[in-house]
């Protein structure tokens, strides 16, 4: 009996060397610990110009004057834009999709 007791306090002691070790390694790799300076964010100009241009052509057009489907495609484009203007992170990216996309519900308004 004596030696399963000693291989099971020998298992024990392995398993808790083994928590102490990855613990210490946690705190070791948490760069969160050691960096006390801020995180340094970049901001990136945007313009909103062809944006904002194409929002305001849309604003002055008819509804009569165009189907209701067409039209309809063009007030979710007309949302979607002003969704992505309004947002203080939207990538030039973002405006320029939104952008192409309510210049393009312009076009094919029918």
């Amino acid at each position: 009996m004596e030696s399963i007791v000693e291989k099971n306090e020998i298992f024990e002691n392995t398993e808790l060397e083994t928590n102490e070790a990855t613990t210490a390694d946690e705190i070791i790799a948490d760069p969160a610990i050691e960096d006390n300076e801020p995180e340094q964010i970049e901001i990136v100009p945007v313009n909103k110009n062809q944006l904002l241009e194409a929002y305001n052509i849309a604003l002055d057009l008819n509804e009569d004057k165009y189907s209701m489907h067409s039209w309809s495609i063009l007030m979710f484009k007309l949302a979607d834009a002003k969704c992505v203007y309004e947002n203080p992170n939207a990538s030039q990216s973002d405006i320029d999709n939104a952008t192409l996309a309510l210049q393009q519900a312009i076009n094919n308004l029918v």
